[in-house]
């Protein structure tokens, strides 16, 4: 897997793509702190105190499930995703933690924001759940479930996408480029950001981190195709 070695990838829209395979992203087996954007935007992304320094190799970065102490973290580098968008994000799950193994999420401070996590549901034999929140607290904007059970020691490209609007299915699930489960937005959402949301990989709570690796990132300003999905999944899986 690499966007190095994949042109075929889908390149409209494309606002960030991080890839260990590719070193100008990341050099393999240093110790770097920051995973470099090969979009050309400037969306890099760095290690957390836990994880800073540590090393990378050429498969991904590997998370133990230690939640916020093991996270990639944007900072402000991506706007919070008002819609449209999609994030895809290849990942492999290599143990389980005791709890819902969080992936991807965007987080606020406080309980009204406009966040969301994609995870993989421990309770569900590992099938993806998509949550995104509407700026009242406790209140959903959707929730999806997808119906593909997961397993470790295999590699899976998950992604979601949002239209940014409020129309039938959306919200779309997909996994290994197929479509894995689809739901309705109840709001559009403000574009406007708090300082204090971070995009983060690898957990959205201290005991929800996932146990496993990641590879490849990326983020779209508009959501890809059924067709496009499919695309990236063929061009990137190696």
């Amino acid at each position: 897997m690499g966007v190095q070695y994949n042109p075929g990838i889908v390149t409209e829209g494309l606002v960030a793509c991080l890839d260990v395979a590719d070193r100008i992203s990341y050099k393999s087996g240093s110790k770097q702190s920051t995973w470099n954007d090969l979009s050309g935007n400037g969306a890099s992304a760095s290690f957390t105190t836990t994880t800073s320094g540590s090393t990378v190799t050429a498969i991904g970065h590997t998370f133990s499930g230690a939640g916020s102490g093991q996270t990639i973290k944007f900072g402000n580098q991506i706007a919070r995703p008002a819609g449209p968008y999609t994030i895809s994000i290849w990942l492999r799950r290599t143990g389980a933690n005791s709890s819902t193994e969080c992936h991807l999420a965007y987080n606020g401070t406080g309980t009204s924001d406009y966040g969301f996590r994609c995870e993989l549901y421990q309770g569900d034999n590992y099938k993806l759940r998509l949550f995104g929140m509407k700026g009242t607290g406790g209140t959903e904007n959707f929730a999806l479930a997808g119906s593909t059970a997961t397993t470790t020691n295999r590699w899976y490209n998950t992604v979601f996408t949002w239209d940014g609007t409020t129309g039938t299915g959306g919200v779309k699930l997909y996994l290994d480029g197929l479509l894995d489960g689809s739901g309705d937005a109840a709001a559009t959402v403000s574009t406007g950001q708090a300082a204090s949301y971070v995009l983060s990989i690898g957990t959205n709570e201290s005991n929800r981190g996932l146990v496993g690796t990641v590879p490849i990132f990326s983020v779209y300003d508009r959501a890809l195709t059924g067709a496009e999905v499919l695309q990236n999944f063929n061009a990137q899986r190696g």
